[in-house]
């Protein structure tokens, strides 16, 4: 087995969903529930960080959060909740009993120009 084989068993953490019948009968997932006992609703949430439990709107959120260099031995380290906030990250809170969902702060200029 390789180190990445190994890391990778280490890190393997389970995600599961609870289905729920939507008007045009297709079955989809209503809440996602992380091993660590996280809940969140499925259409919020994108990502959850299996490192630091912090629930995200998107996978980008998800990646902006993780900062250090890629390495084989996980360098690589989680920005706390409380620095996200003082970054602008926005927060909304989940209903009760289940995760806040964290999104990246807008962007300070319109990538499309200001139209008049």
């Amino acid at each position: 087995m390789s180190i990445f084989d190994k890391l990778a068993a280490a890190k393997r953490v389970t995600v599961t969903v609870d289905p729920f019948e939507e008007p045009d009968g297709i079955a989809k997932p209503k809440w996602a529930r992380h091993s660590c006992g996280a809940v969140w609703p499925n259409h919020e949430a994108k990502a959850h960080c299996p490192t630091c439990h912090i629930t995200f709107g998107s996978d980008a959120a998800f990646d902006a959060h993780r900062t250090g260099p890629y390495h084989p031995a996980g360098l690589r380290a989680c920005t706390t909740a409380n620095a996200l906030t003082k970054e602008g990250w926005t927060v909304t809170a989940g209903p009760e009993g289940t995760a806040d969902i964290y999104r990246t702060p807008p962007p300070a200029v319109n990538p499309w120009g200001d139209k008049k």
